[in-house]
């Protein structure tokens, strides 16, 4: 399979005082339609979002918190079968590993979500966004975050202060976001995209960038409430 991706990044739980870091899962873009409402199944079973790359939320085909999400996995199991054996010709054999191998990461990956900053009460952990990126606009998208996780690092922040933190590195990241903006529509011009997909598309990257930092600045704030 070519190594095309959608990343999905979500901003955790975090200690007070660190500069955050997302955690990434990376899904073949080929089955990407197939296996990400399991994806929001999981993350929606924990009380967390999923934005997809519309910068929307993904509707989640599951009940109250804790809902049994085996249905949604053995619908996403046929439907990414039936892509790769359709659309790519992937011998059933390689496409069954493929799939099996993307429904454990996301597995792995919503579990990884219920970890808590040291500190902080499970009951009080502020539920994490995760945000979905077109695989060209990512070292775009990482220019930006690495220069909000610097900025932030440079400042004395606690819970009590973490909102007024994050904003600042926000406005000192502003010339780093428009640059960086342009270097995604770029990356998505190379790739074949239209001038008007490719600006919308860049747009709703640091939507959601925005979206996600200012998540991790309210579970910084609820860290040791």
């Amino acid at each position: 399979m070519e190594p095309f991706f959608h990343v999905v990044l979500t901003g955790g739980l975090l200690a007070a005082g660190i500069a955050p870091m997302p955690r990434a899962l990376h899904t073949p873009n080929e089955i990407a339609p197939a296996v990400t409402p399991y994806l929001a199944c999981l993350l929606a079973a924990r009380g967390s979002p999923l934005y997809g790359t519309t910068g929307q939320p993904v509707a989640a085909e599951t009940g109250p918190a804790g809902g049994d999400c085996s249905p949604v996995r053995s619908k996403a199991a046929q439907d990414a079968l039936q892509l790769l054996r359709t659309s790519k010709n992937v011998e059933r054999q390689e496409a069954q590993a493929i799939v099996s191998r993307a429904l454990s990461d996301m597995e792995d990956f919503a579990a990884s979500l219920t970890e808590v900053a040291p500190g902080t009460e499970p009951q009080h952990a502020a539920p994490a966004v995760t945000i979905s990126l077109e695989d060209e606009v990512v070292p775009a998208f990482q220019r930006y975050f690495g220069c909000l996780s610097k900025s932030l690092r440079r400042s004395n922040i606690s819970p009590d202060n973490a909102g007024e933190r994050y904003r600042q590195a926000m406005d000192l990241c502003r010339k780093t976001r428009a640059s960086a903006q342009i270097l995604a529509e770029q990356a998505l011009a190379a790739k074949g995209w239209n001038s008007g997909d490719r600006r919308k598309a860049a747009i709703v990257t640091f939507e959601q960038a925005d979206r996600l930092w200012k998540s991790m600045a309210r579970t910084t704030q609820q860290s040791q409430n």
